[in-house]
């Protein structure tokens, strides 16, 4: 990319902002968050927005900013995050619509791990309920959100070995539950 290209200045912002320079990340989300929640905005409630850009944002910062370092400065920053934008927006409306009025996307992971897993949805979300709420978000976000275990472990701020023994021993207190409920009904 030459430096007298239209968008050097892009590439230098995103360049900063992916080196950490603390001023050139506040640019950014002054300059591109209202953006952002416009391009959200044309196909999300306004409840669900703010969230979401939050979303953008932690993509654009996680992994080392790798989307920033990808950014080669060959259309503008806006079209560039855009893109990002409109993608993260797919990627939460696919969740929703798997989540779809309280139904949870039963994972084969998640079941695999019950001997006898229930046959439906609703003996799974009462079981579930009656988890602690630490449990019950830890099993949320792994198997519902389609959480890897690292990126598990960024959101509750944690080791990844601490998340992945909580998700373990998340797993084996809902199989005890569902071994429970089984005795009780023979």
């Amino acid at each position: 990319m030459q430096e007298d290209s239209p968008h050097a200045e892009d590439l230098l912002l995103a360049r900063r902002s992916a080196d950490g320079e603390p001023s050139a990340a506040a640019e950014l989300v002054e300059t591109y968050g209202p953006f952002l929640a416009g391009v959200l905005r044309r196909a999300w409630r306004d409840g669900e927005i703010e969230d979401l850009v939050s979303e953008v944002l932690l993509r654009l910062f996680e992994d080392r900013s790798e989307l920033l370092r990808a950014y080669r400065g060959e259309a503008s920053l806006r079209a560039y995050l855009a893109v990002i934008a409109r993608r993260t927006g797919l990627d939460a409306r696919r969740r929703a619509r798997l989540r779809g009025a309280g139904r949870i996307p039963l994972d084969d992971g998640l079941l695999a791990s019950i001997s006898s897993p229930p046959e439906e949805e609703g003996d799974l979300k009462r079981l579930l309920e009656r988890l602690s709420r630490h449990d019950r978000r830890v099993l949320t976000l792994r198997y519902v959100e389609g959480l890897s275990y690292r990126d598990l472990a960024k959101v509750l701020g944690a080791p990844l070995g601490s998340a992945a023994g909580w998700v373990s021993r998340a797993r084996e207190r809902l199989r005890a539950l569902w071994a429970e409920e089984n005795r009780r009904k023979t």
